[in-house]
């Protein structure tokens, strides 16, 4: 996201193990977004990683509240992060305009 103090785009690399004592199961897919606000799974299981990669040429904002879309995916950027049980009802992505396609992974 753009840092609104000093303007520049925060970025970086990690790598992040979740051992098998530490999930129950994971899901991945393809899902294609609009500007609705599409949930990954809504089965209301609690999520402790999540990654998403935006293959298409817009920008997608994803939320992590079910309302708030405070965290912007840029084109062919990944999003990845270990959460604190987040419930994966509440786990949204939409796009701002036009129709996108993304990638995830997320461990519960």
């Amino acid at each position: 996201y753009n840092d609104s103090d000093i303007g520049k785009r925060l970025s970086g690399k990690i790598t992040t193990d979740i051992a098998d004592s530490q999930h129950s199961s994971f899901f991945s897919g393809d899902k294609e977004v609009t500007t609705t606000g599409a949930v990954l799974n809504t089965a209301g299981v609690s999520i402790i990683y999540i990654m998403i990669k935006n293959k298409a040429n817009n920008d997608v904002f994803l939320s992590l509240d079910g309302s708030n879309y405070n965290i912007k995916i840029s084109k062919n950027d990944v999003f990845s992060s270990e959460l604190n049980s987040v419930s994966s009802a509440n786990i949204k992505v939409k796009t701002s305009s036009e129709t996108s396609n993304i990638e995830y992974i997320v461990a519960q």
